[in-house]
């Protein structure tokens, strides 16, 4: 199947020609077909003039969607390999793909469209038509005619009109309305004419311009129809959805001056893809853009425009191609729009006010209504943003046209200004005025400008049936109009179906059920008087209670069933005072309310948000709940316009209701404000934020005292108790006063406030309050942020422990940001620093001061942009040369730092469960459990995930770091659980890690006590001391080295002379382990310590070494019996220099000069023979000895008997029966071999009477008894053995 696929020939296609209904079909086992066609592009190659500009443009059209391949290689496995090869699927589209011969890398004159379906039993159909040609556009070309090579060109018309070639007249040419023609077919070749006009109707015309045997410099330029833009009108084109259909359009001015173009699109989402371009009448650029706006003088103009985007229309069907309305208009230059002023406007008038007014966000909604009144004479109009036509149309209200826009409109804000064009149809007038929303039974404060100025409202009255409008003035002698329409957007005096009020400062008007027919009213409010007045504007329906509120007054309200009351209090204006940073203000962020009620059952009072928003429930009030506090926060928009803030309340009976309300500050970094007078307060609060701390200081002029309190609520009605509170006495004169409060301590309350109170009878005393935030983070906890430019963060570190010194490792910190860190609060405000630090790494921060417990860090940033940073602190406790019980806090981890004082000596570290009863006869319980892990790093802190040691095991931990130049070492404690661990830290000379089946040869000039840790993972466990010279006295230790007398937990001590073994057993689980072993040596003293609790060095069955020849150049043959052992054995035979002297012990063994080394014994051999590689002198005596060593180890070795040797001596061997002098030398053997035996027999004799003398203090037969009896009864696991 798969040779057909990939040998599948290509079929040829012509330029043009539409290839219908290819039918490709897949089978059950054959699930993939493909049909690949070869289109003859020789400009590809040939016509470098030309090439670029060539397009390769393909028009498919698909029963089902299928994959669509293009590429320059005639195989599907070649086209489907190539990196340069375009994949596209789909059912139907379009393809062009411009410039595809440099794309494709084309170096053969074809390039391959492939058709794939993929499949079991499926069956598809296509229709395509594929073109290289040249694409002719509405400018001048200038293009070659390469020799021998006909040129391809194509012209494209959407809207049906005719188009004009405009060629030079030496060209020939040939025109197809399907595909391109060669020279033999054409029917009706044109040349001697400059311009040839082509009315036929097909989407596409194919030019072939025919070659010569020479190269021809041609100009080429398509000619459409251009049509004529008219001034001051809208004009309204069809854009076609094919990026090679054009249309233009002339512009006419004259001697018209200062003119806009602009153009807009009815879908905005389409604007990007629309482009025009403007050129003069020699076709010279002059803009480019998909959305023009330009200045204009008096040069005449064509707009050419076309889309960048295609809708797929197949050329051989008759669909139509889509198309978007497009709007042009060319009119005089903007003219402003003022608001509130008629406006006279020409017919086509583009009218302009881009000017960011008050509350306009960025926010792409309106903060405010806007109103559009067209005159007395209808006028239709559009409101739109960046001069273009998309946007909102005005509607016929009342006899006029009117638009109205809220938040709801589809025109949006942009870069903070929104833009107003009004096109007209005739000569009018038009007029707007923004509209600000009121909420029924709430105070509007706003000011009215003077002479005849006006202001504009509007109210949503749904479910209003009527009420009074209330507008009063601060000035009594005012002139005030009010008109009222539930109708015109902006009513007038004038205006039909108004009511009209006027008074002198102040105006009611009566408002009937009939007022509110829309579910809306517009109010005009106006100002005859020659300077500005404030004015309150106020609508109270008929079924609502109003009561105004006196800030921090309290006030009784009698509630009645059923009935609405809506308390209201005014913001305060903010306070502007002169002091540490000038004249700054300080705003109030929420109004808080408390309120309190003796009520009966069954009876709640509820406090609701008030208005027509969306519904929200403060608080509520019963019998057994009686007392409440809330806020509402203060909005920028309730601040801009001076409101009100409205709380609504209800009662379900007939209730006395105490209620006080006070302006609240937010607490930042500095407020600047004044010291309360008596009775006031001065409440301030910031949202409760678990782990940041709160750091605040109060200065004022005052020289009277205050009372803070910081409650969970301000202080404000007397039935709020202090219970919750923390009470502070304030001097303001004393620039010392701060308090530092822990979120911790109101973790249950979402704000906490701050109510100063004083005894301060003058006005005009300031205040300035500081507060610092501060991150709370613990001892080894990383912090990961960011820090914006100029900004400040702070940071309170807190010791888990009692340490004495402080690090603090710094991660990540980029340039500008720079980092103090102190220990005293006051020094990080003032950012008087300890230290300052700029760069990553570890710093030790001194001094540090222990009895706070705490640093503070102070992080600035003078960067330009927003970085990271990434830093940690660590509390750290000074070891000394002892043992130390430490409180260790679960999950908490606590840090040590050890300085070495001599680099030549070692240190040794252990931790063990601090034990109150040590065990003399059994295995303590602690060796069992996992209590405690040690971490040890060296010149850093050490931590869970970064160490050079770790000792995590069952019972003790315990390492010795050996000599360096290494001079810090920190050690990091860690437990789960709440314990307390002795902490052993020992430096000295002889201290040693020792690892099991190891062991380590010492020797002492003074005495001296030599430490070892044991680190064992076996059971049994145990250690062998053998001593060479001096005497020792040995201890061991399941908790401690016992050499420091800080715990003695087994007392396992003897004495040894010369010569004499020790031998302990530590009995232990499987589990990796500790132990500790010290031994007291005299002066002069050399032993030898093993791990392990048998010895395991190699063992031989018999000492004796024999000689099996001699020869006489001086070689020996020494054969010995095999050594057995758990791993390879090396052989060594040594002339020794020092005597006999040798033993079975590490301690005798002496070595002397090596003569011969066999590394193995090799397969079948009963015996070592080894021959030695060093010739002996003739005549001269020598002592042999012969070790068998551990291949990895020579130090593991045992020593066989030394034997007196010589050149010519008689061979040593019960097996060889010759000699030098040819005599039979058997009898000697006889006397030897019982000699022998007696010496055999003496020896066996003197150890018996020894072994009477020998101290045993366990059973060694440790196989014979359960193995898990080390966790049951108390068992005999220590014991040593001394022989000499």
């Amino acid at each position: 199947m798969f040779v057909l696929l990939y040998a599948l020939q290509a079929t040829p296609i012509r330029h043009g020609a539409v290839m219908r209904d290819i039918q490709i079909q897949t089978k059950q086992d054959d699930w993939m077909k493909y049909e690949i066609f070869q289109l003859d592009v020789p400009e590809a190659t040939n016509d470098a003039q030309n090439m670029v500009g060539y397009s390769l443009v393909i028009n498919f059209q698909a029963s089902r969607a299928m994959g669509l391949v293009v590429c320059a290689f005639p195989t599907y496995l070649e086209c489907t390999q190539d990196a340069n090869a375009l994949n596209f699927f789909n059912a139907t589209g379009t393809v062009q793909i411009d410039g595809y011969a440099a794309k494709f890398g084309l170096t053969s004159p074809q390039i391959y469209v492939m058709f794939t379906l993929s499949g079991r039993n499926q069956v598809g159909s296509v229709t395509f038509q594929a073109q290289s040609v040249y694409i002719l556009t509405p400018q001048s070309k200038p293009m070659k005619v390469a020799a021998n090579q006909d040129l391809y060109l194509m012209a494209a018309r959407c809207d049906g009109t005719s188009f004009s070639l405009l060629i030079d007249a030496s060209a020939t040419f040939c025109s197809n309305a399907n595909a391109h023609v060669d020279r033999a077919s054409c029917m009706n070749a044109q040349t001697g004419q400059t311009a040839y006009a082509f009315n036929n109707p097909d989407v596409y015309t194919f030019i072939t311009v025919f070659a010569t045997d020479v190269e021809q410099a041609l100009t080429v330029e398509m000619d459409i129809r251009a049509g004529a833009f008219a001034v001051n009108e809208t004009n309204v084109r069809k854009v076609y959805m094919n990026p090679n259909c054009y249309i233009m359009n002339s512009v006419a001015l004259g001697k018209l001056t200062n003119y806009i173009y602009t153009q807009e699109i009815q879908n905005a989402s389409y604007r990007s893809n629309i482009t025009s371009r403007l050129v003069d009448v020699d076709h010279n650029q002059i803009d480019e853009t998909s959305q023009l706006v330009r200045a204009l003088t008096s040069t005449d103009f064509s707009v050419i425009t076309h889309a960048k985007v295609s809708s797929p229309v197949m050329p051989w069907t008759n669909d139509e191609i889509p198309f978007l309305l497009l709007w042009f208009v060319v009119s005089k230059d903007l003219t402003e729009l003022k608001a509130d002023t008629v406006k006279e406007v020409a017919s086509h008038h583009v009218l302009n006010n881009a000017v960011a007014l008050p509350g306009m966000s960025n926010l792409q909604n309106l903060s405010y209504d806007l109103a559009f009144v067209g005159g007395e004479v209808d006028l239709s109009f559009y409101v739109t943003h960046k001069y273009g036509l998309l946007g909102d149309s005005c509607a016929v209200k009342n006899g006029r046209c009117q638009l109205l826009l809220d938040n709801n409109t589809q025109i949006k804000v942009a870069d903070f200004i929104l833009y107003y064009a009004v096109y007209g149809s005739f000569q009018s007038s038009v007029i707007y005025a923004p509209l600000q929303v009121m909420e029924p039974n709430t105070i509007v404060y706003d000011v009215v400008q003077k002479n005849q100025g006006s202001r504009y409202y509007r109210m949503k009255a749904k479910d209003l049936l009527e009420g009074k409008l209330y507008v009063t003035s601060n000035d009594s002698t005012a002139p005030l109009a009010v008109v009222v329409s539930s109708a015109v957007y902006l009513p007038q005096k004038t205006d039909r179906a108004v009511q009209v009020a006027e008074g002198l400062g102040a105006v009611e008007l009566v408002l009937k059920e009939g007022s509110f027919d829309n579910g809306q009213i517009f109010v005009h409010v106006q100002n005859a008087a020659k300077k500005n007045v404030e004015v309150q504007v106020e609508f109270v329906s008929s079924n609502v209670i109003s009561e105004i509120l006196v800030n921090q007054e309290e006030k009784t309200i009698q509630l009645a069933k059923g009935v609405s009351v809506v308390a209201g209090v005014k913001i305060p204006a903010p306070i502007v005072t002169a002091l540490t940073n000038g004249n700054t203000a300080a705003y109030f962020s929420q109004m808080v309310f408390q309120a309190y009620a003796a009520l009966p059952a069954a009876c709640d009072v509820t406090f609701d948000q008030f208005g027509s928003r969306k519904y929200f429930r403060y608080a509520s009030l019963s019998q057994a709940q009686n007392l409440v506090s809330f806020n509402i926060k203060i909005t920028a928009k309730a601040l801009y316009d001076n409101e009100f803030v409205y709380v609504n309340i209800t009662s379900e009976c007939d209730a006395e209701l105490s209620i006080i309300s006070a302006a609240v500050h937010q607490m930042e970094e500095n407020v600047d404000t004044v010291v309360p007078v008596m009775p006031n307060k001065a409440v301030f609060v910031h949202e409760v934020v678990l782990g940041i701390d709160r750091k605040i200081s109060i200065q004022g002029q005052s020289r009277q005292s205050g009372i803070l309190f910081i409650c969970p609520w301000p202080m404000l009605l007397k039935q709020f108790s202090e219970e919750s509170c923390t009470r502070s006495q304030i001097w303001f004169m004393d620039f010392n006063f701060n308090t530092e409060i822990n979120s911790t301590q109101f973790k249950n309350a979402q704000f906490l406030y701050y109510t100063i109170q004083t005894q301060e009878m003058n006005d005009g005393k300031t205040m300035n309050v500081q507060m610092l935030e501060l991150v709370g983070l613990n001892t080894n906890i990383e912090h990961s942020g960011f820090i914006e430019p100029n900004e400040r963060q702070r940071f309170k570190v807190t010791s888990n422990y009692q340490e004495d010194q402080f690090y603090i490792e710094v991660k990540q910190v980029e340039l500008g940001v720079a980092i103090c860190v102190s220990g005293y609060y006051q020094e990080t405000i003032n950012a008087r620093c300890d230290q300052t630090i700029r760069k990553p790494g570890t710093y030790l921060i001194t001094p540090y001061i222990p009895q706070t417990s705490a640093v503070y860090l102070l992080v600035q940033s003078s960067a330009r942009k927003t970085t990271k940073l990434v830093f940690e602190g660590y509390f750290v406790e000074t070891l000394y040369n002892t043992t130390k019980p430490q409180i260790l806090q679960a999950g908490k981890h606590k840090f040590f730092k050890f300085t070495r004082t001599n680099n030549d000596n070692a240190l040794m570290l252990s931790a063990v469960l601090q034990q109150w009863e040590y065990s003399t006869d059994k295995i303590p319980e602690v060796m069992f459990e996992k209590k405690v892990a040690m971490f040890v790093n060296i010149n850093n802190v050490a931590r869970r995930n970064r160490y050079m040691w770790a000792e995590t095991q069952c019972g003790a931990q315990g390492l010795v770091i050996p000599p360096s130049d290494d001079t810090d070492f920190f050690v990091t404690l860690y437990a789960k659980e709440d314990i307390t661990v002795e902490l052993q830290s020992i430096e000295k000379k002889h201290q040693y890690n020792l690892d099991y089946g190891k062991y380590k040869k010492i020797s002492t000039e003074a005495a001296e006590n030599v430490d070892f840790v044991l680190d064992s993972a076996y059971a049994p466990s145990g250690a062998i001391i053998e001593t060479c010279t001096g005497t020792l006295k040995s201890s061991f230790s399941y908790y401690h080295v016992p050499s420091t007398g800080a715990a003695n937990s087994q007392p396992l001590v003897t004495e040894s002379q010369t010569n004499g073994q020790v031998k302990a057993v530590l009995n232990s689980t499987n589990d990796r382990q500790n132990f500790f072993a010290s031994v007291e040596t005299s002066a002069g003293a050399e032993f030898v310590l093993y791990h392990s609790y048998i010895d395991t060095r190699p063992q031989v069955s018999s000492q004796n070494i024999r000689v099996n020849m001699s020869s006489k150049d001086g070689f020996l043959t020494v054969v010995v019996d095999p050594a057995s052992y758990v791993s390879g054995v090396r052989y060594m035979v040594y002339v020794l220099t020092e005597g006999q002297g040798n033993e079975k012990t590490a301690c005798g063994i002496r070595r002397g000069q090596l003569i011969s080394d066999k590394a193995r014994l090799a397969d079948g051999e009963a015996v070592v023979a080894i021959n030695t590689t060093v010739a002996l002198e003739k005549g001269a005596k020598y002592w042999l000895n012969v070790i068998a060593a551990d291949s990895h180890d020579i130090n593991i070795a045992v020593a066989y008997k030394p034997i007196e040797a010589r050149l010519g001596m008689d061979l040593i061997d019960e097996q060889y029966y010759e000699n030098e002098g040819n005599q039979d030398l058997t009898w000697i053997i006889w006397v030897v071999l019982a000699v022998i035996i007696v010496v055999v027999a003496v020896v066996a004799l003197f150890y018996f009477m020894q072994r009477k003398k020998y101290v045993v203090l366990v059973d060694q037969d440790i196989a014979r008894k359960d193995q898990n009896a080390r966790r049951k009864a108390a068992q005999q696991v220590g014991g040593l053995e001394d022989s000499q």
